[in-house]
């Protein structure tokens, strides 16, 4: 990974994921719904997911599309079970095939780096991915326009001494098209209040459309491969 992202203690994170997401926050609720709306469950045999900690969403995945599973991680103390094709490694510089996935994902890993190895690490999943595969993107909202970025910032650049560059959603969607996939969803989503309240006590930041933006934690880009 990049020199600019802090080793991440796996020892002491690992303790608090579960195998399996437990879907309770709004991200994951939103992320779910818009992955299974838009992603045919016949199109996925493969999946790949670049930044794969224990695997749990991998394992979401095979649970809901049926389909093949590999995890990507350049540190290996976070992974658990066996049930992963799991391999330790660069996601600038993957030990895959060309074309060799339908799917590649990455959840939090891309405002990790720099401009430019952001590019080399969506450039890196695109190799792998076959024509009309999917490339799924979620990160939280790092634009200072928003109380997210503060947020992040504070708690985990601040306090605990992790990286996490400025990245927007046109900065993504800039770099989606640069690198030839076709964009079929970008949104802003998730609900930042849920981080200081718990899951489900802040529903009423969704309720009214300004609040939902002003409060929005993540971003969600999909892209289709042509």
């Amino acid at each position: 990974m990049s020199k600019e992202l802090k080793q991440f203690d796996w020892s002491k994170h690992i303790e608090y994921l579960n195998d399996f997401p437990d879907i309770k926050m709004t991200w994951e609720k939103q992320f779910v719904l818009t992955v299974l709306n838009i992603i045919s469950k016949d199109k996925i045999k493969k999946a790949l997911e670049v930044g794969c900690s224990n695997g749990r969403w991998l394992r979401w995945f095979k649970k809901e599309y049926n389909c093949q599973i590999y995890g990507l991680d350049n540190n290996a103390g976070g992974f658990v079970g066996q049930d992963i094709n799991f391999q330790v490694g660069d996601g600038r510089n993957m030990p895959f095939g060309d074309k060799s996935f339908d799917l590649v994902f990455s959840l939090g890993l891309v405002e990790h780096f720099i401009r430019e190895e952001k590019i080399k690490l969506l450039k890196e999943q695109v190799r792998v991915l076959n024509n009309g595969g999917y490339l799924v993107c979620s990160m939280p909202l790092l634009s200072p326009f928003y109380l997210n970025f503060f947020y992040v910032k504070l708690n985990y650049d601040l306090r605990k001494g992790y990286k996490h560059f400025i990245t927007t959603q046109k900065e993504l969607e800039k770099y989606f098209k640069e690198i030839g996939l076709k964009i079929i969803f970008s949104k802003k989503y998730g609900n930042l209040m849920e981080s200081l309240l718990g899951s489900g006590k802040a529903d009423i930041f969704l309720k009214n459309k300004i609040l939902s933006k002003i409060f929005a934690s993540e971003i969600l880009i999909i892209g289709k491969k042509i």
